[in-house]
């Protein structure tokens, strides 16, 4: 203890065990850099997503400490106090807040105190939202088609497999090289037409009959419940290369998808996706298209018929403030990006950092709409969706796991805003 130069403890006295830190000479002073280790649990402690959590750094050695905030690019003059030839620092942090002091030697005996925190205002009204709210789509909703029997001569077919799976089949079968990523990569082999054509026959049910649009990377032919569709190219589904052609034609009840698509070395299976104003409702291995729902609830989209969406979503909160006030808008847990606001079509700014909250000023008394967009990933349309694991990295083989690390049913992560956004109402 003696010899230890940082030292952060909880308010309570608690050694920390939530951070780590650097520090560094750098000619006539030192820097300081410190950030959270374990955000989310730590000592025995849950951390609050929307709270900040207060702690003490002690220093040996007496120091005037400015901080550097790397956020803003503000400098500013860092409360502390001189005590026992240490220098104390009170300091909250959320999650992912991290801080940078410039450390100087004290040349004369003085002290900077914390500023009381009593200015801080009581919000007069506290409003959330349990019930579900309209919302918009940035995009159609996605169901996946990976999951086909599949046929070389378009007479014989095989049983009903996951396309990768198809593919490593069908390269053993014929010695071509590998392409989960240990074999040679794609490019590095000559360009030539591909060798095989292979039909891939999907089965899928739907509630309703309804037009949509199939994205592809490679395909020749199309046939839906014994008709033939023309391909034609009318844009792209994420990637440039993955192109979208319309599918007029399902029909209320099963659907027999059959698609004829080029092979060879260089050219691999791929999934295909069906685009559309449809719903999806996912039950083990299988899915239903459903009626496209009008509102939606705050928690994970997966059971809200959205479960291999991947791209924004806006919710729409309708509020009614009594008077001009000042509002405060909270989204403690949400699986994506960041979250943007807009209040009645205006940019209000964006949530991204704990403690996920948004002051935005001088909202008039009236009708008022709050829209919160949350950017989702795109891991339940293109990652690993059989993977079993609980990788906290991801490479080729996270596509291609065997036994017990692979399902067949889809394994679907949380995306969306998960608990109901709060807005507190400020007097101005």
């Amino acid at each position: 203890a003696e010899e230890r130069e940082v030292e952060i403890r909880y308010a309570d006295g608690a050694p920390s065990e939530s951070y780590f830190y650097n520090k560094r000479i750098d000619s006539d002073c030192e820097w300081l850099f410190l950030a959270r280790v374990n955000p989310k649990h730590a000592g025995g402690r849950w951390a609050d997503p929307a709270s900040p959590e207060t702690n003490h750094l002690y220093l040996r050695g007496e120091y005037i400490p400015t901080l550097y905030d790397t956020l803003t690019g503000d400098v500013r003059q860092m409360p502390y106090t001189l005590r026992d030839g240490k220098t104390e620092i009170s300091f909250s942090l959320c999650l992912h807040d991290s801080l940078l002091l410039r450390l100087d030697p004290v040349t004369q005996p003085n002290c900077y105190l914390l500023p009381s925190d009593g200015d801080r205002r009581t919000p007069y009204r506290r409003l959330d939202f349990k019930s579900r709210v309209p919302y918009t789509r940035a995009e159609p909703n996605v169901a996946v088609l990976d999951m086909a029997e599949w046929s070389e001569d378009g007479v014989h077919y095989e049983p009903r497999e996951e396309i990768l799976r198809i593919d490593v089949a069908l390269r053993h079968r014929f010695g071509f090289p590998l392409a989960n990523g240990r074999d040679v990569q794609p490019w590095v082999i000559p360009e030539a037409p591909p060798s095989h054509r292979i039909r891939l026959r999907f089965r899928f049910e739907s509630e309703l009959a309804l037009d949509a649009a199939l994205a592809y990377e490679g395909l020749e032919a199309i046939v839906l419940n014994g008709k033939s569709i023309p391909v034609e190219k009318q844009g792209y589904f994420t990637d440039r290369h993955i192109y979208t052609t319309p599918l007029p034609g399902i029909r209320a009840g099963e659907n027999e998808l059959t698609v004829t698509v080029p092979f060879g070395k260089r050219i691999s299976l791929e999934n295909l996706f069906l685009l559309g104003e449809f719903d999806v409702r996912v039950a083990g291995a299988e899915y239903m298209l459903t009626k496209k729902s009008e509102r939606i609830g705050f928690g994970p989209l997966v059971p809200q018929g959205l479960p291999f969406y991947g791209a924004a979503l806006t919710y729409h909160l309708p509020f009614t403030a009594e008077r001009a006030s000042d509002i405060a808008v909270t989204v403690a847990h949400y699986a994506g990006g960041l979250v943007t606001a807009k209040l009645d079509g205006q940019d209000a700014g964006r949530i991204v950092f704990a403690p996920y909250r948004l002051a935005i000023p001088n909202v008039s008394a009236g009708e008022h709409t709050l829209s919160l967009t949350v950017y989702i990933s795109r891991n339940n349309s293109f990652g690993g969706l059989h993977n079993y694991t609980d990788n906290d990295w991801i490479g080729p083989d996270y596509w291609y796991t065997q036994g017990n690390l692979w399902s067949y049913e889809y394994r679907l992560h949380d995306s969306g805003i998960l608990a109901s956004p709060i807005i507190e109402f400020f007097e101005k």
